[in-house]
C-alpha cells in the first residue's frame, strides 16, 4: 500500500516543553532565558499551545478519506521537523510497515531553501537509512495548485465585505533571510504569483505584500514587515483591511499571535478596521487540493512506468 507524509514544522505540546523545542530549533544551542520567556509568553496568550499538530493530523485523516473516495488506498502520516512526531521516525514506521511507495508533501506550498529543501533533506536522509529502495516522491511546490488557488479565493471572499472595494487586501507569509532569495530561491516570486492570481480571480482592487514572523537576528530579512506596512496604509488613509495569509495552510503561533494579537493590536492603535481569512485548516477544498498533489503524484508515476516498459 503507498503511502503519504504530510510535513510540517513542529510545535510543543505544553509550556513546559517550550525550551526543548526552541532549543531543537537552534540545533542544539540553547537560548537565552529571556528569548525562552518571550516565546512561552506568545504560547500563553494563545491559550498555552498550538492547534498546528492536532489540525494537521486531522488534515491527514480527512486526506486519506478523500483519497479513498477517488479509490486510492493509502496511508497518511504526519511528520514534524522540530518536534514530535519527528519526520525520521515516521519515516520508521513508515518502512517498518512495508510501504514500497511514499509521497512527500511539505505544507508549505511556496518552495524555499528554508523550509521545502530542509523538509527534502530530512525525508531523503531518513529513507535512505531505514529503505534506501523506496519509491519516494516529493512534492517540491504547489503555489499554483488550482484547487489550492480555489481554496484562497473561497477563503478571501468569505471575509470580504460586500463593498470590498473600500477593503484593502493584505497578502502575507513567513519572512526569510534576505540572502536566500539574493541567491535566486523562488520564495519571493512564488508568493507574488499566488497572489497575482488570487487578485485576478476575486477581482481584488487594492492589494499589497507583506512579510511577517520574522526572527530578531542581525541579518536583513525580507520586508516590508507587517507592521511596517500597516502604519503605511493608515497612513495613505486606508480604513479597512484583510489579511490573507497565503503562505500558512493552518492556525498556529504565528496566525494565532503574530496576527490575531499583535498585528490587531496596532491596527487597533492606529485606527484600522482589520480582520483575517479563515484558514485552509482541513476543509474539503483545501483537502480536495492536497488529494489532487497525491494524484498528480501517481499519474506521473504510471506514466514513467509505462515509459519504461
Amino acid at each position: 500500500m503507498p503511502a503519504v507524509i504530510l510535513l510540517s514544522y513542529g510545535t510543543p505540546n505544553s509550556i513546559e516543553e517550550v525550551e526543548a523545542y526552541y532549543t531543537h530549533m537552534r540545533h542544539g544551542k540553547k537560548p537565552s532565558p529571556e528569548k525562552v520567556e518571550g516565546l512561552e509568553s506568545r504560547y500563553r496568550s494563545i491559550g498555552g499551545k498550538s492547534p498546528l499538530l492536532e489540525i494537521t493530523r486531522r488534515q491527514a485523516q480527512a486526506l486519506a478519506r478523500k483519497l479513498a473516495e477517488d479509490n486510492l488506498q493509502v496511508n497518511v502520516y504526519v511528520g514534524m521537523k522540530h518536534w514530535h512526531p519527528f519526520i525520521h521516525d515516521v519515516i520508521q514506521e513508515i518502512c517498518d510497515k512495508e510501504h514500497g511507495e511514499l509521497t512527500a508533501i511539505p505544507l508549505a506550498p511556496h518552495y524555499s531553501t528554508v523550509s521545502t529543501e530542509a523538509y527534502r533533506n530530512e525525508v531523503v536522509e531518513a529513507t535512505k537509512k531505514v529503505k534506501p529502495d523506496i519509491n519516494l516522491c516529493f512534492i517540491e511546490s504547489w503555489h499554483l495548485n488550482p484547487m489550492f488557488l480555489d481554496t484562497w479565493k473561497t477563503l478571501i471572499e468569505e471575509r470580504l465585505a460586500e463593498d470590498h472595494n473600500n477593503t484593502f487586501v493584505l497578502f502575507t507569509a513567513h519572512s526569510i533571510p534576505e540572502r536566500y532569495v539574493q541567491s535566486g530561491d523562488p520564495y519571493e516570486e512564488q508568493l507574488l504569483e499566488t497572489s497575482r492570481e488570487l487578485v485576478k480571480m476575486v477581482g481584488i482592487r487594492k492589494w499589497a505584500f507583506a512579510y511577517q514572523s520574522a526572527s530578531q537576528t542581525e541579518e536583513k530579512w525580507l520586508g516590508p514587515d507587517i507592521q511596517q506596512k500597516l502604519q503605511e496604509l493608515a497612513d495613505s488613509g486606508e480604513k479597512s483591511v484583510l489579511i490573507a495569509p497565503i503562505g500558512f495552510v493552518s492556525d498556529h503561533l504565528e496566525i494565532l499571535y503574530d496576527i490575531d494579537i499583535e498585528a490587531a493590536q496596532l491596527a487597533m492603535r492606529l485606527g484600522l478596521s482589520l480582520i483575517r481569512t479563515n484558514m485552509p485548516n482541513d476543509s474539503p477544498k483545501f483537502i480536495a487540493a492536497l488529494a489532487s498533489l497525491v494524484n498528480n503524484a501517481n499519474r506521473k508515476k504510471d506514466s514513467s512506468r509505462n515509459t519504461k516498459s
